[in-house]
């Protein structure tokens, strides 16, 4: 399995860039009065920590910290697929 490190990144920041216009436009409403809908940006925090984590361990992997196996064993606990071992 290939993880799409840059690719990750680039949603990532897509969405961090999102969830700052909704912030921004939260806030203008809050300041004219006007009531706001729940946030939904607990299931991307979960996404953004996740990224941080597989881009550590890769990093670890990278420089030789950890081994093939280890970095799998790892990967998957992080982020767990449907796909076979």
């Amino acid at each position: 399995m290939v993880i799409d490190v840059p690719a990750i990144q680039a949603e990532a920041e897509e969405a961090t860039r999102r969830l700052d216009q909704e912030a921004v436009a939260r806030g203008r409403r809050s300041l004219e009065g006007e009531a706001d809908a729940p946030s939904e940006q607990g299931p991307l925090q979960g996404v953004l920590g996740q990224l941080a984590e597989l881009t550590e361990l890769r990093r670890e992997l990278d420089a030789g910290r950890i081994g093939p196996d280890e970095y799998q064993r790892r990967r998957r606990e992080i982020a767990p697929t449907d796909e076979p071992g």
